[in-house]
């Protein structure tokens, strides 16, 4: 009998998905700041994780083979590993704001790196569990 893999979700449903050829999934280890211009903002791609202007300005910037950013979470990908990072709340109001009206204030931005609590894998049981969080959806803003 052949040996089972697990394959972490975030790989198969949303990395894969852009770019096949990643094979895992690393957490950052610091925060990474970076600077948007005007021109990654005009040839960057609404509503598209790995072509929007921050997308744009990670490769560029740093040679990143691709980047995925959603509202939550970044992806920078180099060879075969994607890059884990948190999106904090002011770049997550950009993308909307990018989404709907296509418009992105150059600046610098900075992807943080995943806390204790939002790392990948297996969470210990609390012993109060809480009521389940209310999601808000926007319509017309990029979904993965």
């Amino acid at each position: 009998m052949t040996k089972r893999t697990t394959v972490p979700r975030a790989l198969r449903k949303v990395v894969q998905k852009y770019y096949p050829h990643v094979s895992q999934i690393k957490e950052a280890k610091k925060d990474i700041t970076i600077k948007v211009t005007k021109a990654d903002c005009k040839q960057g791609f609404s509503k598209a994780p790995d072509s929007c202007a921050m997308a744009l300005s990670a490769k560029r910037r740093y040679g990143y083979d691709g980047a995925i950013i959603s509202l939550r979470v970044a992806y920078l990908i180099k060879k075969d590993v994607a890059i884990r990072y948190i999106v904090p709340a002011t770049l997550r109001k950009e993308l909307v704001t990018f989404d709907l009206r296509k418009q992105f204030s150059p600046g610098k931005f900075t992807l943080k790196a995943p806390s204790i609590a939002e790392l990948l894998g297996p969470r210990p049981v609390s012993k109060h569990p809480r009521p389940a969080a209310i999601r808000q959806v926007f319509p017309d803003v990029r979904v993965l």
